[in-house]
Order: structure tokens, then C-alpha cells, then sequence
């Protein structure tokens, strides 16, 4: 099975090894359900998953282990959910991310460095949450990000040299 979608269902809960014997999924799309949580085995054995949609869920906080087993994932969305916290590290395994998709959200902060380990990040959407200042070192190492969603936040300040590591930059 290549490509499995379980989107617009009423699916609160993942069982732990769900997915253990679907060794070749690529893409799993789980949006517009009611999911709020997961475990650090829910996602077990997705090795080759390329793809996650868990956008138009409940979730309210991403743990550093929900995502540690998916290191070949390229594509994430979570947008349109009701995330206030991302823990420092959440992505630390997913160094193959080329887009985020975060919109939409309640997050109100981001930490200095917090998106260091994903140095081929091209797409970053943060737009509509409630950021209301950007740290200095928060976009550090992502030298090849082309595309910054910042609006429709409540940004009141920016500090020097906030984008400079930004070479690659192209919409802000």
C-alpha cells in the first residue's frame, strides 16, 4: 500500500502499531478528524512515509517523539489545528523535511535554534498563529528556505539580522 487516507472520519485515537505492517506507505493523509494526541509508537513502522497530513485535528501539543520514527518524511502539515506548544527537538529526526505547513494555529512562541536540524527546509507557513516576537537565531541553518509565511500574526518586533541566515529566501 502506497498511499492510505483516513481524512474526514471522526478518528480520536491511534492505536499503538496500527501501521506496522504497511512497510511501503508513502503517504497517509489523517486530516479533518478529531485526533489530539499520539504516543511515541503510533507511528511505528512508517519508515518509508514520505507524507503526513494531520491538518483540521485537535491537536494541542507536538511532543519531541511524535515524529522520531518518520526520518524519511518530506512533507508535514498540521495546520488548522490548535497547537500552543511545539517542544524544542520535535523535528530532530525528520532532517529530510522540505515543508512545514504550521498555519493556522495557536503557537505563540519559537525558540532560538528550533529549527536547526532542517537544513533543507524549503517551505516554512507559520501565517496565522499568534507569534507576537521572533528571537534572534530562530530561523538559524535554514539557508535553503524560499518561502516564509509570517502574516496574520501579532508580530510587534523583529530583531536585527533575524533573517540573515536566509540566503536562499524568496517570499516573506
Amino acid at each position: 500500500l502506497f498511499y492510505l487516507n483516513l481524512g474526514y472520519n471522526l478518528i480520536n485515537f491511534i492505536k499503538d502499531g496500527l501501521f506496522f505492517s504497511l512497510k511501503s506507505l508513502q503517504i497517509l493523509m489523517l486530516n479533518n478528524n478529531k485526533l489530539e494526541k499520539f504516543t511515541k509508537n503510533t507511528f511505528d513502522g512508517l519508515n518509508t512515509l514520505k507524507e503526513l497530513n494531520l491538518s483540521c485535528n485537535k491537536i494541542q501539543t507536538i511532543k519531541i517523539f511524535y515524529f522520531y520514527q518518520l526520518s524519511n518524511l518530506k512533507t508535514l502539515s498540521l495546520n488548522k489545528n490548535q497547537i500552543t506548544i511545539i517542544e524544542y527537538g520535535s523535528f530532530r529526526n525528520t532532517k529530510k523535511l522540505v515543508n512545514i505547513n504550521l498555519n493556522d494555529n495557536c503557537i505563540f512562541n519559537i525558540e532560538k535554534n528550533f529549527f536547526i536540524d532542517l537544513n533543507i527546509l524549503i517551505y516554512l507557513k507559520l501565517d496565522s498563529n499568534k507569534i507576537f516576537y521572533l528571537k534572534d537565531g530562530t530561523f538559524n541553518n535554514l539557508k535553503k528556505l524560499e518561502y516564509l509565511y509570517l502574516n496574520s500574526n501579532k508580530i510587534s518586533y523583529l530583531t536585527q539580522g533575524i533573517f540573515s541566515d536566509l540566503i536562499s529566501l524568496r517570499y516573506l
